[in-house]
């Protein structure tokens, strides 16, 4: 769920449990470009958030396979992942969060 305020735009998560974690509910404010960092904290690991870094600014697959010395079917299968925990089904989406502001204070989880 998504909401904007004055030019603030609050978005709420919801995470699975896996293996290694507990559910959670995800809260956070932003207002500049987001940063691999940033991305890091919508509970990505730091090569997909790399990615998706990388996606924003208009790489095509091919591009992020050369750029990140990997094969094409790797980066699919990090896509893949971005796509299930961002809760998004399409590259255009990813793409439209990883341009998304950011706020560079910690993010919020609640249990």
């Amino acid at each position: 769920m998504t909401a904007t305020i004055g030019g603030t735009r609050l978005v709420v998560r919801y995470l699975p449990a896996t293996p290694t974690a507990h559910e959670t509910l995800l809260l956070d404010e932003s207002t500049g470009p987001a940063r691999a960092g940033d991305l890091e904290r919508l509970g990505l690991t730091a090569r997909e958030a790399e990615i998706l870094e990388l996606l924003g600014s208009g790489a095509t697959n091919a591009v992020l396979a050369s750029t990140l010395h990997v094969s094409l079917s790797t980066v699919k299968t990090h896509l893949e992942n971005v796509y299930r925990k961002l809760g998004v089904r399409s590259r255009a989406q990813a793409v439209a969060m990883a341009l998304t502001p950011f706020r560079s204070r910690p993010r919020k989880a609640l249990y």
